[in-house]
C-alpha cells in the first residue's frame, strides 16, 4: 500500500474531498420549481424518484453556484451524466 501511495500520491483520495461552496436552497428550489419537480432528463417525478440538483457547468470547470447553473435530475441520470458531460436538458 504505502508503495502505491508513493507511486500516485495523495490525488487518489481527490474523489473523496467534500465539495466546497455551498448553494443556497432557495437555487436548489428555483430549479426544482422549474421543472415542476421532475427530472430535466427522463421526466420522471420527484415523488417516484429522488431528484438531485446538478451542475451543469461543473464547479472543478468554472461553473458557478447560482441557480442559472443548475438543473434538477434524478439521482440515476445525475449518476450516468457523471463529470463528463455540461449539457443542459433544460430545452429537452
Amino acid at each position: 500500500m504505502n508503495e502505491y501511495l508513493e507511486q500516485h500520491g495523495q490525488q487518489i483520495f481527490a474523489h473523496r474531498r467534500k465539495p466546497v461552496g455551498y448553494i443556497p436552497g432557495s437555487f436548489r428550489y428555483e430549479a426544482l420549481t422549474r421543472t415542476k419537480f421532475r427530472c430535466e432528463l427522463c421526466g420522471i417525478s420527484a415523488e417516484e424518484k429522488a431528484l438531485d440538483v446538478d451542475h451543469i457547468i461543473l464547479r472543478n470547470q468554472g461553473g458557478a453556484d447560482d441557480a442559472r447553473n443548475l438543473q434538477a435530475l434524478c439521482y440515476s441520470c445525475n449518476a450516468m451524466k457523471l463529470d463528463r458531460d455540461d449539457t443542459v436538458f433544460m430545452a429537452i
